[in-house]
C-alpha cells in the first residue's frame, strides 16, 4: 500500500485518492486523446516518491534504496561464484565499442559463464486438477544491492540474495494454453543451508502461478 494523495481523471470520472481508497467525484466530458489516467498529486511506496501532475511524473528514489545492483554471480562447476554471462558480455560491449566496433555487430554476443546446470521434474497441480509433469533446468545466482547513495562505490548497507534461477520445457500454471500463457521461467529464493534441489522442491509446494 502507497502513501499519498492524488486528485486523478481517468477516462470520464473525476475523483480523489487517498492511500489505495478511491472516491469518484464528478463525471467530466470524456476526452479521447487524453491517457486514460491523468493524476495530480503525490504518492510514496516502493522507496520513491512520485510527484505527478497530469500526463508527467517524476519519481525521486530514497537515498535508502537497494536500487544499486553491484554483483551478479553464478556457481560454477567448482562451487565457485562467477560474474555471469550479461556481466561478461557487457564488459567486452563496451571494450569493443570504444575500440570502435559497431554496435550493431554486437548483438547476440553470448560468452559463456561456466555456470553449474541442474535439471529436475517438476510437478504442478492446476486449480482444475490437471496435473503438469514438467522439465526444471536451473542454476544457483547471488545478486548484491547497495543503497543508490553510495553508488558506485561498493560500501554502505547491503542486501545479497541467492536464488535458483529456473527454466521450464512447457508453460506451467494456470494461464497454460491461453491467450495470456503460462510461467516458462522463474527464480525463486534460496533459504540458508538449501541445495537447489530442495529449494525447488519447496517452490514446488508452495508457490502458485495464477493468470
Amino acid at each position: 500500500m502507497r502513501f499519498g494523495f492524488e486528485f486523478y481523471i481517468r477516462e470520464d470520472v473525476f475523483g480523489v485518492r487517498l492511500w489505495n481508497w478511491y472516491r469518484r467525484l464528478f463525471y467530466v466530458k470524456p476526452n479521447y486523446d487524453r491517457d486514460i489516467w491523468h493524476a495530480f498529486g503525490f504518492a510514496y511506496g516502493e522507496r520513491a516518491l512520485h510527484l505527478r501532475w497530469g500526463k508527467f511524473t517524476k519519481v525521486i528514489w530514497m537515498p535508502w534504496d537497494y536500487g544499486a545492483n553491484i554483483r551478479n554471480e553464478v556457481q560454477n562447476e567448482n562451487g565457485e561464484f562467477v560474474p555471469a554471462s550479461d556481466v561478461l558480455e557487457g564488459i567486452a560491449r563496451r571494450a569493443l565499442i570504444k575500440a570502435g566496433v559497431d554496435r550493431t555487430l554486437l548483438w547476440g554476443l553470448k560468452i559463456p559463464d561456466g555456470r553449474k546446470m541442474y535439471e529436475s521434474p517438476y510437478r504442478y497441480v492446476r486449480r482444475n486438477g490437471e496435473v503438469q509433469e514438467r522439465t526444471a533446468k536451473y542454476f544457483i545466482e547471488e545478486r548484491e544491492w547497495r543503497w543508490r547513495i553510495f553508488h558506485p562505490f561498493p560500501i554502505g548497507p547491503k542486501k545479497i540474495q541467492r536464488s535458483i534461477s529456473i527454466e521450464f520445457d512447457a508453460e506451467v500454471g494456470e494461464g497454460s494454453g491461453s491467450w495470456k500463457g503460462g510461467c516458462v521461467g522463474c527464480g525463486y529464493e534460496m533459504l540458508p543451508g538449501e541445495t537447489p534441489e530442495q529449494t525447488l522442491r519447496r517452490m514446488e509446494k508452495e508457490r502458485k502461478f495464477s493468470r
